[in-house]
């Protein structure tokens, strides 16, 4: 597929752990490694920022605040439309929230939260304005997913230094998205308003691999398609932001002089290609670090 970067969110192991073995396994793509600890938020200890060899980086911790509309654990402001007496829960008490943000600020250490739900981000906004407001804008707080980020968000997103890492695939679920919340689908993935409002924004898989499969989903949005993507602004998402959203948008993300020697050759001009096509794209061609990883003969 081209790829030459991967960010793994570590649920099965340790990142202390995962990091030894991911370097000795040599893998060729450049590697970060992100703290995902299955513990309440007060057993956090951070395992410290650092980076083991040239391709691997330890850094950011994520947390798991709401579910997803599927089993109805999205946390709503209103009740689902389809289970009145639902609307969702968050994962942890709103005081521990507080309490490993206060940590992570001064841990220096980039804070990541699966927040789906409007209820959600609205609790994990005002969460950081109480333990820092804008001393968090240069850790780049992320929200990934961030499905129910609305154009009310976006001001305190921006001087908080808000990062939305979204997925394309979740647009796929629009029919079951169009049961749980009726009329607010149309204010649920606004991705397109996000990227003109200024809110850094990047895209990444959380399943199919397959970054160009992605793009495409992207580039339909049947959630919400006022709010579709060009397949230009997918690409950038994917690499220059996705960049930004590691603290890497100096090395890579863009081809430039200067810039790490990671890129792909393509096997067809993905800007030509109709969005059904777009899934066929392979690499031909895929260096990373200025080395040859993959060739296709």
């Amino acid at each position: 597929f081209g790829i030459t970067s991967v960010q793994i969110m570590s649920t099965s192991a340790p990142v202390t752990d995962a990091s030894a073995w991911i370097s000795e396994a040599k893998m060729p793509v450049r590697v970060r490694l992100i703290d995902f600890p299955m513990t309440s938020m007060p057993a956090w200890k951070n395992p410290g920022s650092r980076r083991t060899d040239g391709l691997l980086t330890v850094s950011g911790t994520k947390w798991i605040i709401d579910g997803t509309p599927i089993e109805r654990l999205m946390f709503l402001r209103e009740p689902y439309s389809d289970s009145p007496s639902l609307r969702g829960r968050l994962n942890f008490p709103e005081e521990d929230l507080r309490l490993f943000l206060q940590r992570s600020l001064a841990a220096g250490e980039q804070p990541m939260f699966h927040a789906v739900g409007d209820a959600a981000i609205d609790t994990v906004l005002a969460a950081l304005e109480s333990t820092g407001g804008d001393k968090w804008a240069p850790l780049r707080p992320r929200l990934e997913h961030g499905d129910m980020l609305e154009p009310a968000h976006f001001d305190r997103a921006k001087r908080l230094g808000i990062v939305l890492v979204q997925n394309p695939a979740h647009f796929m679920t629009a029919p079951l998205l169009q049961l749980r919340l009726g009329e607010r689908m149309a204010r649920t993935d606004v991705v397109k308003s996000t990227i003109a409002a200024g809110v850094p924004f990047a895209l990444g898989s959380d399943g199919p691999m397959n970054p160009y499969l992605n793009m495409m989903f992207a580039a339909i949005n049947p959630t919400n398609q006022r709010e579709a993507l060009s397949v230009e602004q997918a690409l950038a998402a994917y690499t220059r932001g996705s960049a930004f959203a590691e603290f890497a948008e100096g090395q890579k993300g863009t081809l430039a002089p200067g810039m790490l020697a990671d890129l792909a050759m393509l096997s067809q001009d993905i800007f030509k290609a109709p969005p059904p096509e777009l899934p066929k794209t392979t690499s031909l061609l895929t260096i990373v670090d200025g080395r040859i990883v993959h060739e296709r003969k």
